[in-house]
């Protein structure tokens, strides 16, 4: 297989990859620096002639291709009846290409090169072609990489893909022929990966040169990066129970938990309890646990510890005059922002409403037509209410900008939601 034909085939593979990138949970991968050089030169008889690229541009999230091939052809005498102009004693040529993209959750690149030539004479050539790509994770995430080398005719060591960063020991390099895939964890920091296939002068007739690609994506772990908006806001009559949670504590085992209250850790006691679980309680709650609340998941057995913080969540409690049971707040929403917004199959809204409270949710476009009823019920507690993004028809609404119009008794808000497809 010559570096052009493994080209076509990791072009497939990239579409593929790039399906199942856009199909996954998104975690913000920011490239910090990405140099792309091709370089390719033929050399005949003192004619030279080169071709070169190269590109660097922090914020590169398009595609990038380029190609070099120049050629030089020695022309001379032939024998009659062909004019002396038409005839080529000796061609040659040397070809190096790259492309790359960067995408907010993965990186693909892959390179190639090859020389030749044909005639009376000798020639030279070489070629080169190189994507450094630097980048930072702002959170623990899992990745998965596949790396492809192909040699062609060159010594394994003139083409490698690697992964280089700040997890301990994680230098992966490959150099020999094949595929290599692998995945794994990788803290905060940040990471280099590289592509190289290159040349020196060389005399050969024909090079089948290198190529070399990889394809890169990342998920966050599967913890509190995958539950955006938890914990939420709660308001609750002065005497309830506030209960927070951080919604997807992910696989048992795997993470430790310590809530705070500001940035003072909490402890079980008095009204606390699940102070070191996914969940914290609040019971008896009044003016004097007013505050915001977030929990601190460190992952289990990780060297650097891997800690990852949720957001603040405001706790806040109301009285009347009459007691604290039937309390319903005037103002303070009891709705959380919808989540995933924007959003392509559906969003939801967390609520957290007092005992037998009237709920009244529809979806309005941006003309101010109602688009869908969502619910119209009698509910207690927390839950959620969803869009799947259809209309009252049942059929898709178009992408755009749409208005979620809550009530909750006495209280009334609006969200704004952003329909992609």
């Amino acid at each position: 297989m010559n570096a052009r034909s493994l080209s076509r085939q990791l072009s497939l593979a990239f579409t593929v990859a790039t399906l199942v990138m856009a199909a996954r949970s998104y975690a913000q991968l920011t490239p910090l620096l990405s140099e792309r050089s091709i370089f390719a030169q033929a050399k005949i008889e003192g004619v030279d002639t080169r071709g070169q690229g190269y590109s660097t541009d922090p914020d590169q999230f398009g595609p990038f291709v380029v190609s070099s091939s120049p050629w030089v052809d020695e022309l001379g005498p032939c024998d009659p009846p062909t004019p002396p102009d038409l005839c080529t004693l000796t061609h040659c040529d040397a070809y190096a290409g790259q492309n790359s993209s960067i995408f907010p959750q993965g990186i693909q690149f892959s390179g190639e090169g090859s020389g030749s030539w044909d005639g009376e004479s000798s020639s030279l050539y070489k070629f080169s072609s190189i994507c450094k790509i630097r980048f930072r994770i702002e959170v623990p995430v899992d990745y998965t990489i596949q790396l492809y080398a192909e040699n062609g005719d060159l010594d394994p060591g003139a083409v490698f893909a690697s992964l280089e960063g700040p997890t301990p020991d994680l230098t992966l390099h490959y150099t020999q022929y094949g595929v290599l895939q692998t995945t794994g964890t990788l803290g905060p920091g940040e990471y280099v990966l590289q592509g190289q296939t290159q040349t020196d002068w060389r005399t050969e007739q024909f090079t089948s040169g290198g190529a070399y690609s990889c394809i890169f994506f990342i998920d966050p772990v599967d913890t509190l990066q995958g539950t955006a908006g938890f914990p939420f806001d709660q308001t609750v009559a002065c005497g309830g129970t506030a209960t927070f949670t951080i919604g997807n504590p992910g696989p048992p085992g795997t993470l430790s938990y310590q809530w705070r209250r500001g940035i003072t850790p909490l402890t079980n006691g008095g009204n606390i309890s699940g102070a070191n679980s996914p969940t914290l309680t609040i019971s008896n709650a009044c003016s004097s646990d007013d505050g915001y609340y977030s929990v601190v998941a460190t992952v289990i057995g990780s060297s650097p510890v891997i800690t990852i913080p949720s957001r603040f969540a405001q706790l806040t409690t109301v009285s009347t005059a009459t007691g604290v049971d039937d309390a319903t707040p005037a103002s303070a929403s009891l709705f959380a922002p919808a989540a995933p917004n924007p959003f392509q199959s559906e969003t939801a809204l967390h609520y957290a409403v007092p005992p037998s409270t009237r709920v009244m949710a529809a979806v309005y476009n941006a003309s101010g037509a109602r688009v869908r009823g969502l619910t119209d019920a009698v509910l207690s507690g927390s839950g959620t209410i969803a869009w799947d993004g259809r209309t009252q028809a049942g059929e898709r609404a178009p992408a755009g900008v749409y208005f979620v119009h809550l009530q909750a008794g006495a209280v009334r808000d609006t969200k704004k939601v952003v329909l992609v497809r």
